[in-house]
């Protein structure tokens, strides 16, 4: 191998090491956001950094990890919410998966039962 090739080689691996030390830093942020229930935000940021560079294994897992545990999550609380009776808080977690994903099916159909639920309710107290 010649000395220009192992000097590419070198250049290109540098500059690897330096992208990946670029990424970690907004994926730590993205996982204090997450932390901190600001879980949208933190997608989105990912999502900036993918279209970035939309051929990075780690940022691909990650944002395909924390959006299925988010969606998890927020259906529990969802589940949690509904059966204690508060239908408000249970479609608000549903909204946001919705907003995640709108076409999730789980979620319509569970936000819809919710609020003929509420109507329900709603015709109780009138009657």
């Amino acid at each position: 191998m010649t000395l220009w090739r192992v000097c590419l080689m070198l250049v290109a691996l540098a500059a690897a090491a330096c992208a990946q030390f670029a990424v970690s830093p907004r994926l730590d942020e993205a996982r204090q956001l997450i932390a901190v229930d600001r879980v949208e935000e933190a997608l989105a940021n990912v999502e900036a950094l993918l279209r970035d560079d939309p051929h990075n294994p780690e940022l691909r897992a990650f944002l395909a990890r924390e959006r299925e545990l988010a969606v998890a999550r927020w259906f529990a609380q969802a589940d949690f919410a509904r059966s204690s009776g508060n239908q408000t808080e249970a479609e608000r977690f549903l909204d946001r998966i919705l907003a995640l994903e709108p076409r999730n099916s789980r979620a319509l159909l569970a936000r819809e039962a919710v609020r003929t639920e509420r109507r329900h309710q709603s015709r109780i107290a009138e009657a």
